[in-house]
């Protein structure tokens, strides 16, 4: 199933007859160390099933991406997987479980789960996890969303992080009502009925959530075009075209404004989707030259 097709969701069977008809589960492509890892995913699939709850998660079919996505399949429920195509080869093996949705990348992966489903759990794991994790937690926050968050903290995984989100309303740097965005408990039974009680009544449906917007490429790029440009100065009288003069005939150099620690730039050799050469400016300030004395002819 790529993206753009009819959502697959909208045809799913589960008759949801609870609080949340899909919800988007966050967790790692790997097992951790401990069997107590595997159980939580596997009891959490249980409990979705149990419930008539459908699944979207990363499209992954290794660690606990996989257990808790085969549990859910297995009990009749639908599963959809979001993943991007550079990770097919390392998050994918063997056959996919329910339906795939291929997209371009993690922003667009992350956009696209949000949108389908109703409320969001996290599973231990690593970055990845942690940083869907936030994000949600973030846009919650912002009013982007209404959905609940609910945090599955196996064996004390996610101690530290909710001691981190406290430390952050107790310092002023989080308010004190986005302190209680996360529901937390240590098995998922419990997680979904606070996360059920907690629900607000403004959650509306999936399709509520912000759609992705596709950046133009004229915008992902800070400067399209053929050769450098050099900026003028207010100062210059007219706009004729500047030209390297030989080393023989330059003038004794002359103080400017230029940097001296100011870096080359980047990607010199990239290309843009339309196949132009890509120029990117570095962090140099707006109205000074790049370091490369040019004269008039």
């Amino acid at each position: 199933m790529e993206a753009g097709e009819p959502n697959a969701v909208e045809s799913s069977g589960s008759g949801s007859t609870g609080k949340f008809r899909r919800i988007c589960v966050f967790c790692g492509s790997r097992s951790g160390n401990r069997p107590s890892f595997s159980q939580a995913a596997l009891d959490l699939g249980k409990q979705l099933v149990e419930r008539k709850i459908d699944l979207v998660y990363g499209g992954g079919s290794a660690g606990l991406m996989g257990l808790v996505s085969k549990t859910v399949f297995d009990g009749g429920c639908h599963v959809l997987g979001v993943v991007p195509t550079a990770l097919l080869p390392n998050e994918v093996s063997g056959e996919t479980i329910g339906d795939l949705i291929k997209v371009a990348d993690m922003h667009e992966r992350k956009s696209e789960m949000a949108k389908c489903a109703d409320a969001f759990i996290a599973l231990p794991g690593g970055y990845g996890t942690m940083e869907e994790l936030l994000e949600i937690i973030a846009h919650s926050q912002l009013g982007i969303h209404h959905k609940p968050v609910g945090l599955l903290n196996v064996d004390g995984y996610y101690d530290s992080l909710l001691a981190l989100f406290d430390k952050g309303v107790e310092q002023g740097f989080i308010e004190d009502s986005a302190g209680h965005i996360v529901a937390s408990a240590e098995s998922a039974e419990e997680l979904l009925r606070k996360m059920e009680i907690t629900c607000r009544p403004s959650a509306g449906p999936a399709a509520s959530w912000p759609p992705h917007v596709s950046v133009p490429s004229s915008v992902r790029h800070v400067v399209t075009t053929t050769t450098p440009t050099v900026p003028w100065s207010p100062k210059q009288p007219s706009r004729r075209p500047l030209t390297a003069t030989p080393a023989a005939s330059r003038a004794p150099p002359i103080p400017t404004p230029i940097p001296a620690t100011c870096p080359p730039l980047l990607h010199p050799a990239g290309l843009s989707p339309a196949g132009e050469r890509r120029e990117e400016w570095s962090s140099c300030r707006v109205g000074v030259r790049p370091p490369v004395r040019l004269t008039r002819t």
